[in-house]
């Protein structure tokens, strides 16, 4: 007899009980105590389908809510029969049903070749990494064409009062760079670079790199500058929102940059080794609001915030009422109330909450942070 399951039950259930309890949810039926939801659907039938096989379960037909899947998530299911078996869908009073029946012997063998591909690549993956170690140019082609399109203020540093700047000299590559350091707040306040070669000012990628660089890092604190600088400059010229190939990391775009990260270190090795600066230590530095945000009254910044989240629910065609501003606090800290399909949406589709932030601090301020209003836990275990 074939189990029937409403996939939709299961996991609303399963979401309700992680509020309410500590742990073991879904615990009324053996195929469900090791079942844990994923974000993508597919997946989480995947391993739903792995559950029932190891409870020896190999008929079952599984239903879903009208319109909780679209025609892409059905072909995808409909995919799993190359791995499980018998794979078929219909619509039944005004549900989706699948039956499955699982070949166990064919499921076996395949999920353990699957297993084993995924080791195989991890392994090839790790050489792979070893490999390009020894073999990344100076600077990444996409990185190179960036430098040759940015118009680079080429300015040498001038300080009246030396006396209270530190000199620190390093070599990176071809090119002397000195680092300008106050004494007193340890800030860095400038950069210069001087070519040690013959090669053209223009042609010089290190040249370039440190000037379109020095914005970044200019005026703050050097252990800032150790800590930020770099990812904060990376994601300037390569923001979240525009598709970026491979893993995003800085050394990922050139070995260059993993030598200057070892020149920052060296430098702030250095300030430290002779002054013994507790200062450096500690990253204290957090970037202020801005006055212009400050100085508004409440009314106003009541009035700009809601604009602004009225603005990004209208962009992402959600509804206008799930978001609402409930007060702010201490300028930056923006408190809102939300409704439980977008708590829901942050834990397994869009975060739009984290997407609302960046918005606010693209149109808004960019100290501002956002917070949930706090939910009552209900757990008697912890009340």
């Amino acid at each position: 007899m074939s189990l029937k399951i409403n996939y939709n039950s299961i996991l609303e259930n399963y979401n309700k009980e992680i509020q309410s309890k500590l742990r073991g949810f879904n615990t009324d039926y053996d195929y469900l105590k090791y079942w844990v939801p994923s974000p993508d659907t597919v997946e989480s039938i995947y391993n739903l389908i792995v559950n029932f096989r190891e409870c020896g379960i190999n008929d079952v037909s599984l239903e879903f809510n009208e319109n909780f899947l679209n025609n892409e998530n059905i072909k995808s299911i409909l995919n799993l029969k190359n791995e499980v078996g018998e794979l078929e869908y219909k619509i039944s009073d005004k549900k989706i049903v699948f039956n499955i029946k699982i070949d166990g012997e064919k499921f076996d063998l395949i999920k353990s070749e699957i297993s084993d591909k995924n080791q195989k690549k991890k392994e090839e993956s790790y050489v792979n990494k070893l490999d390009l170690k020894f073999r990344k140019n100076l600077f990444s082609d996409e990185f190179v064409k960036i430098l040759n399109t940015q118009n680079i203020n080429y300015e040498k540093n001038l300080f009246e009062n030396t006396d209270n700047i530190i000199k620190i000299k390093k070599n990176f590559y071809e090119n002397q760079i000195t680092f300008f350091i106050n004494k007193n707040q340890f800030e860095l306040k400038g950069i210069n670079v001087v070519e040690t070669n013959s090669i053209n000012v223009e042609s010089n990628l290190i040249y370039k790199f440190i000037n379109l660089y020095k914005p970044f890092a200019i005026n703050l604190p050097f252990r800032e500058v150790l800590d930020h600088s770099v990812i904060y400059f990376f994601h300037n010229y390569f923001p979240l929102n525009k598709k970026n190939h491979g893993i995003f990391h800085y050394e990922n775009y050139g070995v260059a940059f993993q030598k200057f990260r070892e020149i920052l270190k060296e430098v702030y090795n250095d300030i430290n080794l002779e002054n013994d600066s507790l200062n450096l230590k500690v990253n204290n530095f957090y970037q202020k609001i801005s006055e212009s945000w400050k100085q508004k009254k409440i009314e106003d910044k009541e009035k700009i915030t809601n604009e602004i989240i009225l603005k990004f629910c209208e962009n992402e065609e959600i509804e206008k009422k799930s978001i609402c501003l409930k007060k702010i606090e201490n300028d930056f800290k923006i408190i809102l109330d939300v409704n439980d399909e977008i708590r829901k949406s942050n834990i397994f589709q869009k975060n739009y909450i984290l997407m609302l932030e960046n918005f606010f601090k693209k149109n808004c301020d960019f100290r501002i942070e956002l917070f949930l209003g706090e939910k009552r836990d209900n757990n008697k275990l912890r009340l």
